[in-house]
């Protein structure tokens, strides 16, 4: 079996981790409208807040060393398959290299658990009712990482310009080609809309942040009152000529 053999035993102290975790946090997943999260029962498993937290994001990161190292295990039969002798590549030194991507990869999935996906009072809100139906639990005795696509911002309204300008035509771009579905219709517009996205996206904030709002449409006001005011003068001059 080779070097096979010590990513064999590699991947599977990596799924034993992830299992024993598993069965410590006994997380919730659960999808509610545009919201994915992740929620555990901190006071039913009796966790301290900073527990609860650290062990969503351990799990999490758990979860993606085993990604990673099942990646690998297709690199690694992808060379063999191929036959040329890239397997040299898994020997020796290039052994512990492979060892330490998904130990990198989890350290990733780890921090962007901690800071791209922490507990914050929109997700808190906007998942606060599905949790209490669906589990039967309170949000604030909760630890959980969510992510929501469509986010409601004070007035309840939904900020999707970056979903419709941004994430889905590329979305369609990287993703279509899978499927050997033709997306040659997208090809004119991409860079056209990737042009335009940083111009429009921030205008639902001029518009509902006050800090932005008010000194906009003061300027707006001032220069309509300037134009109105030279109009004035030129009418006055040509009066008194």
């Amino acid at each position: 079996m080779g070097n096979y053999r010590h990513l064999m035993v590699y991947f599977c102290c990596c799924s034993m981790i992830f299992g024993i975790l598993d069965v410590i946090v006994q997380p919730n997943i659960l999808t509610y409208k545009s919201a994915f999260f992740m929620v555990v029962d901190m006071k039913r498993r009796n966790f301290a807040p900073w527990f609860g937290k650290f062990a969503v994001y351990a799990l999490c990161g758990s979860f993606g060393i085993a990604i990673y190292g099942i990646a690998i295990h297709f690199v690694y039969r992808f060379f063999a398959l191929e036959r040329q002798g890239r397997i040299r590549y898994f020997k020796g030194a290039f052994l512990i290299f492979w060892f330490s991507i998904p130990l990198v990869g989890g350290a990733a999935w780890f921090l962007v658990t901690a800071y791209v996906f922490p507990k914050t009072k929109m997700e808190t809100e906007y998942i606060r009712s599905i949790v209490n139906e669906t589990f039967n639990m309170d949000i604030g005795d909760c630890a959980y990482n969510a992510g929501v696509f469509f986010p409601l911002d004070e007035n309840g309204k939904q900020t999707i310009i970056p979903v419709i300008l941004l994430f889905i035509p590329f979305g369609l771009l990287f993703t279509l080609p899978i499927f050997e579905i033709d997306c040659q219709f997208l090809a004119a517009i991409i860079t056209l809309i990737f042009a335009i996205y940083p111009a429009v996206d921030p205008l639902p904030i001029l518009y509902f942040v006050d800090y932005y709002r008010i000194p906009v449409i003061d300027f707006f006001k001032t220069t309509k009152c300037r134009a109105k005011r030279v109009g004035m003068d030129s009418i006055g001059s040509t009066v008194i000529e």
